[in-house]
């Protein structure tokens, strides 16, 4: 009895695989250069994804181990940029057994049912698979989020669709309607009132993007000069890019008003240190010099000569001559032992950067004695536990004696502002 009812429930997952597997081959398509990509789920923002289906793990649960070899291996992972993403997961599969080595598509982007084509914004992950088979997880910010399924258009060189897959959408609503307002329509923050005029769309049709005109007053003279930056979109839906879809009442437009002049920074906006030392190569000069710069921490650790800087389990720094062809960041660990390194061809300064606001710009100045000035080579930061790390490659100090460093922390006012995307003026070629 108990045999026969163990055969029953295999002939039933059987089915059942059977059935997930007709429905599975409707979602795959075959590129040019003939590997295969086939739509395994979706899962939104940093949801951990599995290939596991329900019929696989119930068979995982009844089987006797040692039939269990036939089931499919499970590989899981999850990739976002934020909560409010959402993230489509493929396999690619070469049918010659090859390794996929690289990404097969230059890009992808996204089409609702009235033809609109959202912005190619976002970035994708890789994990797991076989030889011959790897998984991807492409992540969208921006996507027909009130439909319930979607074209997802994979593409090649110069924007040409190489294959497109139709994606359900588990996350279709309902969602509220926004109310736009009309332009002209003025802001107010603090010192600085600022006037959305108008708004053109410029590009061409897969790459677009939505300039505005402005006009800034201010009674504080350190602001008279300041501008508004670049902006971006939000709907109601969540979708965030650099334009959405003009079906949606209204858009979300941010910004943010920056100050560009020096002068126009007070005293605890700024950090001045004088007389540092140029150093030789392979020689790293601490400096250890902490203050308080527009509500923010920031750590000038030292300056370095050309050379390998490695730091371990962030207490032993050791500085070693440069080696020809080294450059860049990385860093390894053991579990008890981790070394960060960073390989500079060139001088540097290496500056800390704690409790700054996501949208504070932090800028570099560097002169000599004279007032001659530097220029560096912004190397970005890398982020952790709200802290930045600045590594800024020093360009031309041969002749320098040494060296006055400026950095100013600019904390931008935001503005948000409520617009009709029926409003904004197309420019010739941007809807062609």
């Amino acid at each position: 009895m108990r045999f026969a009812i163990l055969i029953t429930l295999v002939l039933v997952v059987a089915a059942i695989a059977v059935m997930v597997n007709r429905r599975t081959l409707a979602s795959v398509v075959t590129l040019p250069n003939g590997l295969k990509v086939e739509f395994l789920g979706t899962a939104a923002g940093g949801t951990t994804f599995s290939t596991e289906k329900p019929w696989e793990r119930t068979a995982r649960k009844i089987l006797p181990r040692a039939w269990q070899g036939w089931i499919p291996p499970a590989n899981s992972g999850s990739c976002s940029s934020g909560t409010n993403s959402f993230t489509v997961y493929l396999r690619v599969t070469d049918p010659t057994g090859a390794p996929i080595n690289a990404v097969p598509w230059d890009n992808y982007l996204t089409e609702d049912e009235a033809g609109f084509r959202y912005p190619k914004e976002g970035g994708y992950c890789s994990f797991g698979g076989t030889p011959g088979q790897k998984l991807y997880g492409v992540i969208l910010r921006a996507f027909p989020r009130r439909e319930r399924n979607f074209l997802l258009h994979l593409t090649g060189p110069l924007g040409a669709t190489l294959a497109t897959l139709r994606i359900p959408n588990p996350l279709s609503g309902p969602f509220s309607e926004w109310t736009p307002e009309s332009l002209p329509i003025t802001r107010t923050n603090g010192p600085v009132r600022l006037t959305l005029e108008s708004l053109t769309e410029n590009g061409t049709k897969d790459w677009r993007h939505v300039s505005a005109q402005w006009h800034l007053e201010s009674d504080d003279q350190r602001w008279t000069n300041a501008r508004a930056g670049y902006v971006t979109f939000q709907d109601a839906t969540g979708n965030q890019g650099s334009i959405l879809s003009p079906r949606e009442n209204a858009w979300q437009l941010s910004t943010r008003v920056h100050r560009d002049r020096a002068q126009d920074f007070l005293p605890t906006e700024r950090l001045v240190l004088t007389n540092l030392a140029v150093p030789n190569s392979g020689e790293f000069v601490g400096i250890g010099r902490e203050a308080s710069v527009s509500g923010a921490t920031v750590f000038v650790r030292g300056v370095g000569g050309p050379g390998s800087l490695y730091v371990t389990n962030g207490a032993t720094w050791v500085m070693l001559p440069a080696q020809t062809g080294q450059s860049g960041h990385g860093s390894t660990s053991d579990g008890k032992t981790s070394v960060e390194y960073w390989d500079v061809p060139t001088p540097f300064i290496f500056v800390e950067v704690s409790g700054a606001d996501s949208d504070d710009d932090v800028r570099f100045r560097l002169t000599e004695s004279s007032g001659r000035e530097i220029k560096l080579d912004a190397q970005g930061y890398n982020t952790s536990n709200n802290r930045r790390v600045y590594v800024e490659h020093i360009r031309s100090s041969e002749d320098a004696r040494s060296m006055n460093l400026e950095i100013i922390i600019s904390r931008p006012l935001p503005f948000e502002f409520m617009i009709d995307p029926k409003k904004i003026q197309p420019t010739k070629g941007s809807r062609e």
